[in-house]
């Protein structure tokens, strides 16, 4: 696989985008460190996978091998976290401010209904403990908030 290098000296996959690229090196050489959400899913549609509620969230490091690819780190006391799929990347949010959207950016909807949550009318998570539990599940895959 061929790696596009930034003038920073991080590694994308040849097919990140442009402004995906821009994004994650200023996150990585923020001296703030700036706590990120991504959505992953396809590039062509701007639709994003389903379930995406682990490993979204965090702040973004750089690995220390021959190629320093982006990584997602749980917070900034942290040595290490997994690499990121930069090239599948549709969205990046910080608090509320977008980043970084794909022009057909699309998810699905999700609801809380007694006690679970729905994913576009059909159960995602059908045994939270409590409705208030679920409203918060919801507003995070929403992208409304940003903890669950």
């Amino acid at each position: 696989m061929e790696y596009l290098i930034s003038e920073h000296g991080t590694a994308f996959h040849q097919d990140t985008p442009r402004e995906v690229r821009e994004v994650l090196d200023r996150c990585i050489n923020s001296r703030r460190g700036m706590r990120v959400r991504i959505w992953l899913g396809d590039t062509k549609s701007g639709k994003a996978w389903n379930g995406q509620e682990h490993d979204v969230i965090g702040y973004i490091g750089r690995s220390s091998g021959t190629y320093k690819i982006p990584l997602m780190v749980y917070n900034t006391r942290a040595l290490g976290g997994g690499g990121i799929l930069d090239h599948c990347i549709i969205k990046i949010t910080c608090g509320r401010s977008v980043l970084y959207q794909h022009p057909q950016f699309s998810q699905p909807v999700y609801t809380a209904e007694g006690g679970q949550v729905m994913e576009d009318g059909m159960p995602y998570a059908p045994n939270c403990a409590t409705q208030a539990r679920a409203e918060r599940l919801a507003a995070f895959m929403n992208g409304e908030r940003n903890s669950k």
